[in-house]
């Protein structure tokens, strides 16, 4: 069954999609779309112009496709459809109607031309701006370029899958791809021709579709005209195109990401997860053959294939932070998220004679380095609405014998997330922490104090047995939690120090992390 609706506002006036109310279905799904219609009038003052997202009188706000995808249509837009498919599955409910003028439209194409207005593209693209709350100015919604990736975006199959809300859908910027479902037989069905004539036919015509479109984007996207919203719009509507929302938890598209002390464990984790999310990263660290495995990584995951950006540098000079800044943006063009996971501990007594120089070491990498790299960053940041994630940990919340150089970096920087996110939240760049608890799987106790393996193993265990989850974390574990932080999800979320480690500090587990 194939439901579109219609929806457009201009001084109460409302377009919508004729519902059967024999269709259980259906007149639920109208509900839910009465719902989401009121909730955007109570949030945007009562639906009239709404310039964030820029809406304009007529648009068409909202759509519904359940178990077809409403690009099969587009190929045979000129055609009447609502006959075709009335015996179709629950039967076709498609219409659509003009409560003012009493007309019914045989499709989206009549609709257009009766009404007198230049509605060239089909919802999905303004849910895309809702959701990511663009705003795109007018002379760049009405350019050229951008109304041929319109029209090459309407060709495309948008493949969509069953919708449990209609409000989740309009906030998550449309379709959610997973499979073809009855798109063969039912352009089969209205062309009059085989299954596999049908199957070839619409792969052709969405690689058409994308084709058209990147050579389009690629125009956008070397412009001098296109602002940052409109560049990002783009992006995530060629994205679509390529279907590529099939198995995201997280979309990044179009988002630059730099992780620091990313060519090994939390980082590397925290670049590829990003990478699959669809955002293009930068791979950093001291080891290159490191850095060039995970980009590698990052690159396969791509959804586009988006190369990975690969730089060798030392934290703890700033020269090599600012040539590491400076490739990000000349390569990438902007920057979106700054991870700062850089860091590193090492056992020293505070009476030790080595100690000042062990702090200045752990302080110079975590923290002096994170301070520096965000200051240097506010710039690029502030133009994308920017994320900065630092990687604290519990230590930086309790003490731990000879550890007190790395609590005290901590501690600092739990405190300077708060700070940053009050003095740069009129710039728009949201400023968290992770106070991760102990990570199994990077040799934590390997690579920080010298253990051996079995030894490894025989702490872990031990911190196993303390925390209430029952096991230790994982790079992954802390990965999800940065892309959260990152995410449009996350975007009511800054100056909090997220506390993720399994019960660490709910059990009073304190500083005893394994030693024997």
């Amino acid at each position: 069954m194939i439901i579109h609706f219609f929806v457009a506002d201009d001084h109460d006036e409302t377009v919508y999609g004729h519902i059967d109310r024999d269709a259980g279905k259906a007149a639920a799904i109208l509900g839910q779309l009465y719902d989401v219609c009121d909730k955007i009038s109570d949030t945007t003052g009562r639906g009239r112009h709404v310039s964030a997202i820029h809406w304009k009188p007529y648009i068409l706000a909202a759509y519904a496709v359940y178990d077809e995808i409403y690009s099969a249509l587009n190929e045979v837009q000129k055609r009447r459809f609502l006959h075709v498919f009335r015996e179709w599955n629950d039967g076709m409910i498609a219409e659509c109607f003009d409560i003012k003028s009493k007309r019914q439209f045989a499709n989206l194409d009549e609709y257009i031309e009766v009404r007198g207005k230049s509605i060239a593209t089909m919802p999905l693209i303004h849910l895309i701006e809702y959701a990511d709350n663009l705003y795109v100015p007018e002379p760049e919604w009405n350019h050229p370029s951008m109304r041929a990736l319109f029209a090459h975006l309407n060709r495309a199959l948008i493949i969509c899958n069953d919708m449990y809300s209609f409000e989740k859908e309009l906030l998550d910027a449309g379709g959610r791809p997973d499979g073809v479902y009855n798109i063969v037989a039912a352009f089969a069905q209205i062309e009059g021709i085989s299954l596999e004539e049908s199957m070839h036919r619409l792969v052709d015509e969405n690689e058409r579709a994308e084709s058209a479109a990147l050579k389009v984007f690629d125009e956008i996207e070397g412009s001098e005209w296109a602002s940052h919203d409109t560049r990002l719009f783009a992006r995530r509507a060629l994205y679509i195109i390529g279907g590529h929302w099939k198995s995201i938890k997280y979309d990044f598209t179009g988002r630059v990401a730099l992780i620091t002390g990313s060519s090994a464990g939390i980082g590397a984790a925290t670049a590829i997860l990003l990478a699959k999310s669809g955002a293009q990263v930068v791979i950093t660290g001291r080891n290159a053959d490191n850095i060039d495995k995970v980009c590698k990584q990052c690159t396969e995951v791509s959804p586009k294939g988006l190369k990975a950006v690969p730089v060798v540098a030392d934290v703890t000079k700033e020269a090599d932070l600012d040539r590491l800044l400076a490739t990000t943006v000349q390569t990438c063009g902007q920057l979106d998220i700054l991870v700062n996971n850089v860091g590193f501990t090492s056992l020293c007594p505070f009476t030790d004679e080595h100690f000042m120089q062990n702090f200045r070491s752990v302080m110079d990498t975590n923290l002096n380095s994170i301070v520096y790299l965000t200051k240097i960053s506010v710039e690029y940041l502030e133009k994308t609405n920017g994320s900065v994630i630092n990687m604290s940990s519990v230590l930086g919340l309790i003490t731990a014998p000879m550890m007190t150089s790395y609590c005290m970096s901590k501690v600092a920087l739990d405190m300077f997330t708060k700070c940053m996110a009050v003095e740069l939240g009129p710039k728009r760049i949201r400023v968290n922490s992770i106070n991760a608890g102990l990570v199994g799987n990077t040799n934590f106790f390997k690579t920080n104090f010298g253990a051996t393996d079995a030894q490894e193993s025989a702490m872990a265990e031990h911190m196993e047995n303390l925390l209430p989850v029952g096991r230790l974390g994982d790079s992954l574990d802390v990965a999800n939690t940065v892309a959260y932080l990152a995410s449009n999800e996350g975007s009511f979320v800054t100056g909090t120090n997220l506390l993720l480690d399994g019960g660490h500090m709910a059990a009073n587990v304190g500083h005893n992390i394994g030693f024997r």
